[in-house]
């Protein structure tokens, strides 16, 4: 039943001193009880370097009354709550010194928190994974790229600058704050991209033509014309890639049996 469904949130801009119990005091009293804060970890993206703002990931058992209460509702409107996940949300704080960024980037369409979750409560890049890498910090990227209700003409150019923009600034002020922290060292900045690992990436393209009776004259269409296979993007780049990837450790996984969607 839609009205006992856990959802999972966001909430961002999150004040210095909160806890997970006290951040439930921003919200409704009626939504209090509904509410699990399933983490809270420093922001990447706090805009006062001087201030160290968190983010946190929870889940909502979503309310059935006139209307469908999805997610907590605030009482304050300095923090800000989604389920978008656009954008940078780090999943852990790693106690000592941070050995590498691990940036988990959805795909075309997908949610950027349901792509690595195996429930609403558990996400294996952050229950699981860091049981093997614990110095790690792990993060997951999110862009609109939904086919349907979209309205960004966006391509696939401008949400890879995007991201690449985001990185940059994540790591320097990251630095930035432990210097006014007194905690230089703790990251390192412009950290060098080691490792990429691609999940079922169609870097030669797809046939788009079912995909496109989906967007015809809708804003992501060219979006979609991009992915075609040897359109001049994908063309541009796997040439271009050759040459910034020669030292880096690069994986690639694929299927090789049809899914049965996929039939």
């Amino acid at each position: 039943m839609d009205s006992i469904r856990l959802r999972t949130f966001r909430v961002e801009n999150i004040p210095p001193g909160t806890t997970a119990e006290s951040l439930k005091a921003f919200f409704y009293t009626e939504d209090q009880p509904c509410t699990e804060v399933r983490s809270l970890v420093p922001a990447v993206d706090s805009y006062e370097l001087d201030i160290q703002e968190y983010t946190a990931k929870g889940t909502f058992q979503a309310i059935q009354t006139q209307q469908t209460v999805t997610s907590p509702r605030t009482l304050d409107d300095t923090i800000s709550v989604d389920s978008d996940f656009d954008g940078s949300t780090p999943l852990n704080n790693p106690q000592g010194p941070i050995a590498v960024d691990v940036i988990a980037v959805t795909g075309l369409s997908a949610d950027a928190f349901g792509s690595w979750a195996h429930s609403p409560r558990d996400i294996w890049l952050r229950d699981y994974l860091l049981k093997d890498i614990g110095n790690a910090r792990v993060l997951t990227y999110g862009y609109p790229s939904q086919l349907h209700g979209n309205s960004s003409k966006s391509i696939f150019s401008d949400y890879s600058t995007n991201f690449i923009h985001r990185l940059l600034a994540m790591r320097e002020s990251a630095k930035a704050l432990c210097d006014i922290n007194g905690t230089v060292g703790r990251y390192s900045t412009r950290l060098k991209v080691r490792s990429i690992i691609f999940l079922a990436s169609p870097h030669k393209g797809l046939h788009t033509a079912a995909l496109m009776t989906l967007v015809e004259s809708k804003p992501t269409e060219n979006m979609i014309r991009e992915l075609k296979a040897e359109s001049p993007t994908l063309t541009e780049l796997n040439d271009r890639f050759r040459f910034v990837a020669q030292d880096i450790d690069i994986v690639t996984c694929y299927e090789t049996e049809a899914d049965q969607d996929c039939k």
